[in-house]
């Protein structure tokens, strides 16, 4: 892949990760993903209000 473009995906490649295993470590939607690496989104720090995806992760095991 010539030429990747924009920073995230250089870097994500160089990493050897999956987009599926970046937005399980960064817990965010792969649309969110997607969007950063075409430069569209920044990527926002902490948690947003009213995530399901968050609210899911954040519970202890078991519950």
């Amino acid at each position: 892949m010539s030429g990747c473009g924009f920073p995230p995906v250089r870097l994500r490649l160089a990493s050897g990760l999956k987009s599926s295993e970046v937005v399980e470590r960064l817990m965010v939607s792969q649309p969110e993903i997607s969007h950063l690496e075409n430069g569209r989104q920044l990527l926002r720090a902490g948690p947003r209000s009213g995530d399901a995806h968050q609210a899911q992760r954040a519970r202890p095991p078991g519950s």
